[in-house]
């Protein structure tokens, strides 16, 4: 095992997995890929541990592909990562369909230090310290590791992601990347490994390695098929 310690920008938790649009763009248009499911608190809370013991004090949210406002107890949740990491940033990052003027001041009493919204249609919000709002429009669209439309050649480009972000689904495996739209490029799991031995994995720097390099194609399978240019720098995941 290597004796650094875990030096994380932005850790994502997939509190659930649900949504209840349908965009093109999202691999929750993928019929096969939608399925209900919600993160269950003794697995919500290991990740947590697991992040206290690295001293993670990066960006925490608390979605990949989905709609965390689907959770009735999300506030719950957040107020208990605010206990056990009270000096991260706390980001949520919502669609709005179900942003209330009410809920709004839960999430922030919580613990949410910032909203992110995309607005998929022509409704604003109101205008509210701590969010900010975008719409669709404005996004950068990628194919979600080939998931939402193919891809041609691999890029030539390196990628931090995997060296800055940690990304762990409803069943706390830890993804490779956040484009990987069908959760195929599994490092491990953190209900059996400890975050040390996933971050510090073989294939897990093998990886890294060759993508900062810019051999996507050699990386893995998601590599080859990923059109994200974002994280040809690093600082990228905040």
């Amino acid at each position: 095992m290597i004796n650094e310690p875990i030096i994380i920008e932005a850790a994502e938790i997939e509190v659930n997995t649900d949504c209840p649009r349908r965009c093109t763009y999202c691999p929750n248009s993928v019929p096969e890929l939608r399925i209900k499911r919600q993160m269950e608190r003794s697995v919500f809370d290991r990740v947590l541990e697991e992040l206290s013991k690295a001293a993670f004090v990066g960006r925490l949210s608390f979605h990949l592909y989905s709609e965390p406002l689907l959770r009735d107890d999300l506030e719950n949740l957040i107020s208990h990562a605010r206990k056990i990491l009270p000096r991260s940033f706390f980001v949520l990052f919502s669609n709005g369909d179900l942003l209330t003027a009410s809920r709004y001041g839960t999430l922030l009493e919580a613990g949410i230090d910032r909203l992110f919204v995309t607005r998929h249609d022509t409704r604003n919000l109101p205008h509210r310290p701590f969010q900010e709002v975008q719409f669709s429009s404005a996004l950068t669209l990628t194919s979600r590791a080939g998931t939402v439309h193919a891809v041609g050649s691999p890029l030539e480009r390196r990628c931090y992601a995997p060296t800055e972000m940690l990304i762990v689904t409803v069943d706390a495996n830890v993804l490779l990347c956040h484009e990987d739209g069908q959760k195929k490029t599994v490092i491990g799991n953190l209900m059996w490994q400890s975050l040390e031995e996933v971050w510090w994995s073989p294939d897990l720097q093998r990886m890294r390695s060759l993508l900062k390099e810019g051999r996507r194609s050699e990386a893995s399978e998601i590599c080859r098929r990923c059109d994200l240019r974002k994280y040809a720098i690093r600082g990228n995941a905040i």
